[in-house]
């Protein structure tokens, strides 16, 4: 997350929504907010990894999964995912995977 922030592509205080409709339950909408050192912010939490933050959000819906992919889940306001800005930087940077963005 922090190459996508050094980049200019996600910005410090951005909002993040992940829509979540667990089987028999109502949908609900999840707020992240990214901090400025790169975590994920949820309900008062912080989480290092965008699927960890997707992840609570889903528990916390009423889902029993054990996985999700937070950097499909999460959306920006224009709808792009956060998979979609990553595969920017990767095609638009130099081109490698950094740790940070595992």
């Amino acid at each position: 997350m922090s190459d996508l922030i050094e980049a200019n592509l996600i910005s410090v205080g951005q909002r993040l929504v992940m829509p979540c409709k667990p089987r028999n339950r109502e949908q609900k909408v999840y707020e992240a907010f990214i901090l400025d050192d790169g975590l994920l912010q949820v309900l008062g939490r912080s989480f290092s990894a965008p699927s960890y933050a997707a992840l609570f959000g889903i528990q916390d819906a009423g889902s029993s999964r054990s996985t999700v992919n937070g950097w499909t889940a999460w959306r920006l306001g224009d709808g792009c995912t956060l998979a979609d800005i990553r595969d920017q930087w990767l095609s638009d940077g130099d081109g490698h995977v950094d740790a940070n963005l595992s």
